[in-house]
């Protein structure tokens, strides 16, 4: 059996705690405006079954690194609580939802600050590199695509019909065609932190509506703890600086990326190849990244460690081990016997 307050989402279980005394319920107004909660199952009828995140326009703290836990939220004394759960304003980035789950988004056009020097985009390195590249004839190296588009046939849309261009071809450029900017802080006031961008160009037709021509770029910027840190193996084509510095035995196991651990080292598992199996009696199968490299980091410091034995072993191992010791077991009896 579960359940919760039948409240509104933005007003769950974050309101049960009392505010702090004298506060006349400002407090309380400023939660409701910076945070929304959201129930969580399988908590019954104990207080602390729900979580709480930052709305649009707010973020976490730096030392939080997830959604803010109602257990936590209901055990934390008066202090804790004003000093630790609360969301911090952010300037807007460039284009984003004005509200969570909204269709609709808030944009900013950065063409009319051309003249502002530290606001032109015109002077940002991807934007140099990316026109620099995409300047000449690009309509041969951009990939072609077809829509078959179809239109209502009437106003009550009972039947459709084909589009006067049918079907529709235009060039484009795909994922691969952007350009990815090395880590960079960034402190324009937007998101002060180390970021990366990906700037990726659009194109129109020229003067003369004859030929395609760069005419500006796209870009997103992503924090970098943000970003999933993958050190498992990968083709010398792909470019990430992280590959192929996992701790996994290669000999007896391969390494399997875990999504969500952020920009952090351990953000994989090592799984048992075929003929192996995991040599111990846990509720997983696999060796976590985090302990590996943590145990590694022991061992290189000359410190107590356990590394060697995180690894997969031969499948039937563990039989040929008892299997043995009872036959030197059977030895002994039947050598003792003789001499008795």
């Amino acid at each position: 059996m579960s359940g919760f307050v039948g409240k509104p989402s933005s007003e769950l279980a974050c309101w049960y705690r009392p505010l702090p005394q004298g506060n006349n319920g400002g407090e309380g107004v400023q939660w409701q405006q910076k945070i929304l909660c959201e129930p969580l199952l399988g908590y019954g009828l104990k207080r602390g079954g729900y979580q709480c995140r930052c709305r649009p326009g707010y973020r976490l703290p730096f030392y939080q690194p997830g959604p803010f836990q109602g257990e936590l939220i209901e055990r934390a004394t008066e202090a804790e609580y004003l000093a630790k759960f609360h969301c911090e304003p952010i300037g807007r980035p460039f284009a984003q939802r004005t509200a969570r789950y909204a269709k609709a988004y808030f944009a900013e056009d950065r063409a009319g600050l051309v003249n502002d020097r530290n606001a032109s985009y015109l002077r940002q390195p991807w934007y140099r590199m990316v026109k620099e590249r995409w300047s000449a004839s690009p309509a041969s190296r951009l990939t072609k695509f077809a829509t078959r588009m179809r239109v209502r046939g009437d106003k009550m849309g009972t039947y459709s019909m084909k589009y006067d261009h049918f079907p529709m071809q235009y060039h484009a450029p795909v994922a691969t065609d952007g350009y990815w900017t090395a880590p960079y802080y960034n402190c324009d006031g937007h998101i002060k932190e180390w970021v990366l961008t990906y700037a990726v160009p659009f194109f129109g037709l020229d003067s003369l509506r004859e030929e395609l021509e760069f005419q500006g770029v796209v870009t997103v910027t992503v924090p970098l703890p943000e970003l999933d840190l993958n050190q498992c193996p990968a083709d010398i084509s792909v470019a990430n600086a992280f590959k192929n510095s996992d701790q996994c035995d290669p000999r007896s196991s391969y390494c399997v990326p875990i999504l969500g651990r952020r920009f952090e080292i351990g953000g994989y598992k090592c799984e048992c190849k075929p003929g192996y199996e995991y040599p111990y009696n846990d509720p997983v199968n696999y060796f976590d990244g985090q302990i590996l490299e943590s145990e590694w980091e022991k061992m290189v410091l000359g410190r107590l460690s356990k590394f060697s034995a995180l690894k997969c072993r031969l499948v039937g191992a563990a039989l040929r081990i008892y299997l043995g010791f009872f036959m030197r077991l059977f030895l002994v009896l039947s050598i003792a016997s003789i001499f008795m």
